[in-house]
Formats: structure tokens, C-alpha cells, sequence
């Protein structure tokens, strides 16, 4: 019997929907080698977060608007964590261009679930912050992310101001790294203006 062009198509069609979800079952361990031993598993721009954004792995957006001139996050796959914020504040009329908050943490996803939380560094009043700190990841880490928040308390709600929204550029890539508007699937993103 000979079977019609639409049968093979649609027998294709559904093999190709299968090479997605195969390749995303098969994690990539966080001890990779990602060019070089220890290398980058995450390297992203940060984007400033509203209070309309999406609840993202059970934390909040923050209570109010957020810009950002310029700002990176890269996590390796060692558990080095580095992330720098330029002018991450609160613009009026909904505050005084400055950062409400003293200090800033980075939360780690692995898949969605948060596998670590850095040390509270300074956050100054400019909205300048660098955090580098060193968290354990689990042997294999899929879908890495990282939320920027307040550090958590005891029962004090999950909140973030910034998270990672576009890939960064490497060194050597065209462009300042400046003005990033997020990945497409997130459009709504926002950065202060460009520096």
C-alpha cells in the first residue's frame, strides 16, 4: 500500500515536535565544560522589573517601578556568581531616582527551583551594586536563571527587582551592552535609557 504525502508529513511533523522535547530532557551538568573548565552556564543583561511582571519561580515583582541603566549577570558552572547593576533605582513620581533598598542578593534557579541565594552585598542609594559570591548548584543544573531581590527574612514575602532577561554580549561582541530590552518572549522589558 502506498502511503500519501500527507501521512509522511504529518509522521515527520511529529518526529520533529519530539527532537525539542528529547533535547530538553537531556541536562547539562553544572561541572561542564562550556569552552573552558568552569565555564559560564548563564550570561545574561538584567532587566528592571514593574510591578505588573509575572510572579517567577514564587517571588513577586517589587511593589514598584524599577529602571536600569546597565547591568549583567553571569553564573558559571563552578557556583561563581558575579552580577553588577548601574543606576538600578526607583524613577519618580514613584520615588526619588534613588534605591529604597541597603542591600541586594542574587537568587540561583536550577529548572525553576532556588538552589541558592548569595550573601546580602551593599546596594547604594545610586542603584550600583556588585555581588560576587560563590553558591553551591546541584550536579546538574537545567535552565538556569537569577532573580535580584532584597534579601529574604523569615517569613518575609519573596520579592525581586531585576532578573535575567537578554543574553549579554562576550567580550569582543559588537555593542555596549547598554539598553537591552529583554528577550522576545518578555517584551514588556525595560532598561533607564543608554549611558
Amino acid at each position: 500500500m502506498r502511503r500519501s504525502w500527507r501521512n509522511r508529513s504529518v509522521g515527520g511533523f511529529v518526529g520533529l515536535l519530539a527532537v525539542p522535547a528529547v533535547a530538553a530532557a537531556i541536562a547539562i551538568p553544572a561541572s561542564a565544560d562550556h569552552g573552558r573548565a568552569g565555564g559560564p552556564a548563564l550570561r545574561a543583561a538584567l532587566v528592571a522589573s514593574v510591578p505588573t511582571d509575572p510572579t517567577i519561580f514564587g517571588f513577586g515583582p517589587g511593589g514598584k517601578p524599577w529602571v536600569l541603566r546597565s547591568g549583567h549577570v553571569t553564573l558559571w558552572s563552578s557556583g561563581q556568581v558575579a552580577v553588577e547593576t548601574s543606576s538600578l533605582v526607583v524613577p519618580p513620581p514613584d520615588g526619588t531616582g534613588t534605591s529604597p533598598l541597603p542591600s541586594l542578593s542574587a537568587f540561583v534557579f536550577c529548572n525553576g527551583a532556588l538552589v541558592a541565594t548569595t550573601p546580602a552585598a551593599p546596594f547604594a542609594s545610586n542603584g550600583n551594586a556588585r555581588i560576587h559570591a560563590r553558591v553551591t548548584l546541584p550536579a546538574i543544573c537545567p535552565a538556569p536563571a537569577v532573580l535580584l531581590g532584597p534579601p529574604t527574612a523569615s517569613g518575609s514575602p519573596n520579592v525581586y527587582i531585576a532578573f535575567d532577561g537578554s543574553p549579554a554580549p562576550m567580550p569582543g561582541d559588537q555593542g555596549s551592552g547598554n539598553g537591552h530590552q529583554g528577550n522576545g518572549d518578555r517584551g514588556h522589558h525595560r532598561t533607564g535609557g543608554s549611558s
